[in-house]
């Protein structure tokens, strides 16, 4: 399996994706989103060495969340686990703030308000992803509330 993430999370990315291969690259990857403005909090990662559907997209997502102001993240996955399709949420187990938005290229998104995380967490989890191709398995995965679907 190739080692690799593409990451999308500006305009212009779409021709030519921030490529990330080591974990050094997912931390600088984290904190170049950490330093964008707020229409640029999300980035959406896709690991090369999946399969691609029918139609040549990727068969997963994980999309990723960032709030630098408080130093916490949230995690979207969607594909296929265990021959079930659909998206997942990491949980946290606690509501820490009143809503929980980003931006994917100044589209917001809202989240679950269990779905903050520790910055850590989230740098564990797309480490893992970039290791294994498969959703990360260092955080909780719950169900996405069918109300939050875009």
């Amino acid at each position: 399996m190739s080692n690799g993430i593409k990451a999308y999370y500006k305009h212009g990315h779409g021709d030519s994706p921030v490529r990330v291969t080591t974990d050094r690259e997912v931390d600088e990857l984290i904190d170049a989103v950490l330093g964008e403005s707020f229409e640029y909090t999300i980035a959406a990662l896709y690991h090369e060495g999946r399969s691609l559907t029918a139609h040549g997209h990727p068969d997963h997502e994980l999309r990723v969340g960032l709030d630098a102001d408080r130093q916490v993240g949230s995690l979207r996955y969607s594909g296929s686990v265990d021959g079930d399709d659909g998206f997942w949420y990491a949980a946290s187990g606690a509501a820490t703030n009143d809503v929980v938005v980003y931006e994917y290229m100044g589209n917001p998104m809202h989240f679950p308000l269990d779905s903050e995380l520790p910055i850590e967490a989230v740098r564990v989890a797309v480490k893992e992803l970039l290791v294994t191709g498969d959703r990360p398995t260092s955080v909780t995965w719950v169900r996405w509330p069918e109300d939050l679907r875009d």
